[in-house]
């Protein structure tokens, strides 16, 4: 049997070259069009193009009988989404093998996502693009209270519209916590860049933005100090329920990729990804990067930013000192009340809780209130209840799930 993309029909006719309908050359592989809706297997779209390309491929496979395939040179988000029944309330680890033809992201060039996998419709994995051999992919994900849990299969995904072909097969459920039994070492790198610049025309204000500066010792020093502090104050406040062990790189390629937004200019995690691969950072041996930067002047709202992934779940947070002599003094903890930790930790947990956001789990907002809690030592106790699940009179969670801190990515890195 083979199938016609141009009017969307099957045909049976042995040996067929040219379809017997509209006359189009059949394509030589054999494929059975997912057509039937079932509770255990559905198809998305996001732009309705008539009937989806949408197919068991019984002639490209890796080790199972076919593979799920997915085929459009019209840009969409698609997606074949497998219910599994599992066991309820559990973490799962979600892999796939995944190989590409011609993938390309038509809509989001800046950020984009192309063939990957999802749990829930929320969770990504990482993206493919262009032509790839079979690799595997991950994800984790949560079952609900019933033990369902929702894996998507996916060409695009929201704001993302691909073209080209994807073939989806042996997906693996794996209790998230066989990966967890025993090491809860969170490893840390923290990245001093010590030249950074900019230079761009800010249409905002219509000014020239011209800013170069290069870390001083005494810069580069506060900074280290202060890092080798948030080690010994992170294990010392995660009481062995979580650790950590931070490895510090001074890199002097000079880093200009800023870009602006709401909160001002920023290196974001997609430029920092490339700034610190083309430098040979081997990003996924770790479990969150600090990337810290100097940038006098630079006009901001933020100290840090965190919560995002820089690749494949390794957290990314982004540091901003503006003012020299404002950073020497804070980070050496001369100022009154000031713990110069939080700055790690604070970003830090924004990744925690977005990990926790996406598997369902509750979690108290890192910026939220803290009621009950005096600012003392820059809410150093309420940190520590965090971490510890104990957080008093907070009706939306009483800190993080326990599960979560033992969810370190680089364990799950296909």
């Amino acid at each position: 049997m083979a199938y016609c993309y141009a009017c969307n029909r099957d045909t049976d006719i042995s040996g067929a070259v040219f379809c017997p309908y509209c006359g189009v050359r059949l394509p030589s592989r054999k494929r059975a069009p997912v057509r039937e809706v079932t509770d255990e297997l559905s198809v998305y779209h996001w732009l309705d193009y008539g009937e989806e390309n949408v197919f068991l491929d019984y002639s490209v496979q890796r080790t199972d009988d076919f593979s799920y395939c997915i085929h459009d040179t019209r840009a969409n988000d698609l997606r074949i989404k497998r219910l599994f029944k599992t066991e309820p309330d559990t973490i799962y680890y979600v892999t796939v093998d995944v190989k590409t033809e011609d993938v390309i992201n038509r809509e989001n060039q800046k950020n984009p996502i192309g063939a990957c996998i999802s749990t829930n419709d929320w969770f990504c994995s990482r993206s493919l693009f262009g032509t790839n051999d079979w690799q595997t992919v991950g994800v984790l994900g949560r079952s609900d209270n019933a033990g369902n849990l929702m894996v998507s299969l996916n060409l695009g995904y929201t704001f993302n519209t691909c073209c080209g072909s994807v073939w989806f097969e042996n997906i693996r459920l794996t209790p998230a916590k066989t990966y967890t039994e025993g090491d809860n070492i969170w490893r840390f790198l923290a990245v001093l860049v010590t030249e950074s610049g900019i230079e761009t025309y800010d249409e905002e204000t219509g000014h020239q933005l011209s800013l170069s500066h290069t870390m001083s010792e005494a810069e580069r020093a506060v900074i280290r100090e202060s890092l080798y502090n948030f080690e010994r104050d992170f294990n010392r406040d995660g009481e062995g329920l979580i650790g950590a062990k931070v490895d510090i790189l001074e890199t002097r390629a000079k880093c200009t990729a800023y870009s602006k937004t709401d909160v001002g200019y920023l290196i974001s995690g997609p430029d920092a990804c490339r700034y610190l691969e083309e430098n040979g950072v081997n990003i996924e041996a770790y479990d969150h990067v600090f990337m810290i930067v100097c940038q006098p002047s630079l006009p901001v709202r933020y100290y840090g930013l965190g919560g995002l992934p820089i690749k494949n779940r390794v957290g990314f947070s982004f540091i901003l000192h503006t003012d020299v002599d404002n950073c020497l003094h804070y980070l050496s903890g001369k100022g009154e009340n000031t713990w110069p930790s939080a700055i790690y930790m604070h970003e830090f947990l924004h990744s925690i809780e977005s990990c926790a956001n996406s598997l369902g789990l509750p979690v108290p907002m890192v910026d939220g209130e803290r009621p009950g809690y005096a600012d003392r030592d820059e809410y150093r106790l309420w940190y520590h209840d965090f971490i510890h699940n104990i957080i008093h009179g907070n009706p939306t969670g009483c800190g993080v799930d326990s599960r979560i801190l033992r969810l370190r990515p680089s364990l799950f890195q296909p």
